[in-house]
This record gives structure tokens, sequence and C-alpha cells, in this order.
């Protein structure tokens, strides 16, 4: 029997079961704090990022030995890990793009931090030369766009609520992590109350001129009837008596450019097209040239909004401007319905691309990243 303090305080334990069963009071302790988790034995190999700690330890490996021990060396008893509060569940649905692919596809939060950090528990791990996107916030401008992750963190097992709204599902994540109110407010979720309105992923886009969103979905103005055009292409027509007859067709933005290739104006260039078989107007941009509009609207053929380029950098230009232009939509509300203990569960954090530091999860609750 022993016989010590801790021993009149534990009856009926033997000497060698002491380190055990005070493991076992200092864990419960710890549970009961605030600022401490106990967190279960891992193998470094399996752990995502904290790329300065792996190398402290593998530095100190000998500490930890036998023989450091003997040599009178103290063994670490543990690391205190302290950051900003705030995660969501590892269940947490969230949207992603990779590379130059356009579409969205979703993922756990669980499992892309294990892919995003290259786990074995996760074959294959990705290749993060190319680039993964969230959905983020503009405060600014009210966009919702892809925005480039920087980083996928664990933050352990942590004590979280389960918050509901009417149009966007719910989400999981601890009492503390900020999430988008109405008033571009970020307040913690514990103080939250049904009826408050969250701002959400949207589509309610501002109505502005110059907006690219407004125009990707209008087409190029085309002009008919060019009888005496050798550009274009031709579109063959029935008429009511049973007739055919084929003419020419333009863009109305290649027009406006040969006509000042011509010297003329665009109204004059474009009657003799039509009207006059022998007119004197024959310069054309050769086929391997192509017009771009300037402002990204393509039914603006102003001279001034026109550039002509070759069709492979105006393929390339368009490319990019398709990439920066992903998904891009707007804020909408949410009410919330419901709130709820969610209990204790495996919690992480997402990094993202500065100055835009939040994403998006789910079906469009925006949160904070509290990993800043």
């Amino acid at each position: 029997m022993a016989h010590s303090p801790i021993g009149k305080a534990i009856p009926n334990v033997e000497y060698d079961d002491f380190r055990q069963v005070i493991g076992a009071i200092k864990t419960e302790a710890v549970k009961k704090s605030e600022v401490l988790e106990v967190m279960s034995s891992e193998n470094m190999d399996n752990v995502g990022g904290l790329e300065n700690l792996k190398e402290w330890v593998a530095k100190r490996r000998a500490c930890f030995s036998q023989e450091a021990r003997e040599y009178g060396i103290d063994t670490v008893k543990g690391i205190l890990m302290a950051g900003p509060p705030g995660c969501v569940a590892g269940d947490t649905v969230i949207g992603y793009n990779r590379g130059q692919r356009n579409s969205s596809r979703r993922i756990s939060a669980q499992e892309l931090y294990r892919k995003f950090n290259g786990q074995k528990a996760s074959p294959p791990p990705w290749d993060l030369s190319l680039p993964t996107r969230i959905h983020s916030w503009d405060s600014e401008t009210g966009k919702v766009f892809y925005n480039e992750v920087r980083g996928v963190f664990y933050k352990g097992r942590k004590k979280c609520v389960r918050i509901a709204t009417d149009t966007t599902g719910g989400i999981t994540l601890t009492h503390d992590h900020p999430v988008l109110c109405e008033g571009n407010a970020f307040v913690p979720a514990d103080a939250l109350r049904l009826g408050d309105r969250l701002l959400v992923r949207g589509t309610m886009r501002p109505r502005r001129k110059n907006d690219y969103s407004r125009w990707i979905t209008k087409p190029r103005i085309v002009i008919e009837g060019l009888n005496y055009y050798e550009g274009g292409w031709s579109k063959t027509v029935l008429d009511p008596k049973g007739l055919t007859y084929a003419y020419r067709r333009q863009h109305r933005a290649r027009l406006v450019v040969e006509a000042g290739m011509n010297g003329v104006s665009y109204d004059e260039y474009v009657y003799a097209l039509k009207f006059t078989p022998d007119h004197p107007y024959t310069l054309t941009l050769p086929r391997e040239l192509e017009v771009h509009h300037l402002d990204e609207n393509p039914q603006n053929d102003a001279p001034e909004n026109l550039q002509v380029l070759p069709s492979n950098e105006h393929n390339a230009l368009h490319r990019e401007q398709s990439i920066a232009n992903l998904s891009v939509d707007y804020t909408a509300k949410a009410r919330v319905v419901r709130i709820g203990e969610a209990g204790y569960r495996e919690v992480y954090d997402i990094l993202m691309a500065e100055p835009f530091v939040n994403f998006a999860v789910n079906q469009g609750i925006i949160v904070s990243s509290c990993c800043v």
C-alpha cells in the first residue's frame, strides 16, 4: 500500500498504479479548464502543418531518451499550444475549387484538412502547387468569390453549438466562432438569437452598368444581310415563295473596326456591304485576329472599347478573366430558426488569403477565419 498524501486520498491503490491513476486525475482536471485540452497520443507523421514544432521535436529527440534521463535531463511534461478561438465541426461541408476548374466540388472540413496537409490517412495527397479556393466575402464590394486557402488546421475537440437557418441549412461550430450577420458584423455563435438575420452567399447582384457579371451571358450583336461582304459567315434563308438565298453575317464589333480600316463611317460601310455590289471597301481583318471588348461588355461596340488581338491571346485573356470571376455571387439574408447544444466535436479552422479572412460553408453561411 502507498503511504503518501495521495495514497491517503486514494486508498487501496498499489504504488505501481499511481502513474495511471494520477494521469486520470490530471485529465479530469484539464477537462474542467476552459484553456487546456488533453490530446491523445499521435504519430507526428500524421499531423499536418506545424513544421516549426516538428523541427523542434526532431532536434531535441535525444532529450526524451532513457540516456537523457540517466544523465539528469528533465523530460518535457507537455506543450501548451495557444491560438485564437473558434472552429467549425469536422463534418462541415465546404465548396472548393482547385486549379483552373471553374466548377465547385464539396468536401468536409476534416477531409479538407487531411488532403491539404498531405496526411497518409487520406491518399492521395493534393499537389499544393495547384491553388485551392473557397468562397470568401469582400466587405467593400459585397461580392462572394473564390479566395485562395493558405492553411487548414485541426483545433482539437471542443464544445459546439448548432445553428440552423430558414434558407441555408445550418452549421455546427464552437460557441466563440464569429458568424457574419446583417449589418456586415461578425458575431460570436453563442451571441446569436432566434430571429437574427445572417448574411449568406446568394445571387443578389448589384445593378451597376460596368459589372462584368451582368454582361457575361449576353451575346455579341450580329449584323445580318451583308450580301456583298467577303468576311463573316453564311446564312441560308427560305423565303415565303419557297426560294432560298444566302447572305453573309458578321459581329458588329468587327465591322466597326473594319470601317475604320477602310476610312469610312460604320453606317456607310454597312450600307455598302448590304446594297452596293462594286463597293471599294475590301479591307477586312484576317481570320487569325479577333476583337476584344475592354470593358467586358460584348454589346458595347464603341471604337474606343475595342481592341484587336491574335486569337490565342484573346482566348488566354478570357480564360484568365473566367478564373478571376469564378462563381462571383453577392449576399442574401437567412433567418436563424434554431439554436442548440451540439456536444463536443472534432473541429477545424481555415486560413484564407488576406485581406479576406473569412470563408463560406455548407449552403452559404459565412464565418470568420480565426487563424489570423
